[in-house]
């Protein structure tokens, strides 16, 4: 984990809601340096493991976005702003597979990828 970070640390989790997100809020909530976590997900409210870490300790700030809605980023953006005009960190753990047409849903699983798309993809 990151060892140093400068007295009041703020920093952003994107995707923070299971995985490797969630161990980054985990690890840098016990930060000492480390002051505020911004755990977000698109539905905080429905992450079991994230609400109760952010219940274990107030650094741990939760917001709602969905990184295939510009009007929650900008949301999410803004309630960020209300706290801190800063980052030391931003972490995305949050991934969107889409294809020419259409954003998908950031957790679809490897039966339902367009595998033929991935291998035009790869192949430019």
């Amino acid at each position: 984990m990151l060892s140093s970070f400068p007295p009041d640390s703020k920093v952003f989790i994107q995707g923070a809601s299971r995985g490797i997100g969630l161990e980054f809020v985990r690890q840098l909530a016990l930060h000492p340096a480390v002051t505020t976590v911004f755990a977000s997900c698109r539905s905080p409210a429905d992450a079991g493991p994230l609400q109760a870490l952010a219940r274990s300790t107030p650094r741990i700030q939760l917001l709602p976005l969905d990184v295939t809605d510009e009007q929650s980023i900008v949301a999410a953006a803004a309630q960020t702003g209300l706290i801190t005009d800063r980052l030391q960190l931003l972490i995305n753990c949050a991934g969107v597979l889409h294809d020419e047409k259409a954003a998908m849903s950031p957790e679809l699983s490897a039966k339902t990828m367009c595998h033929a798309l991935l291998r035009r993809r790869c192949d430019r």
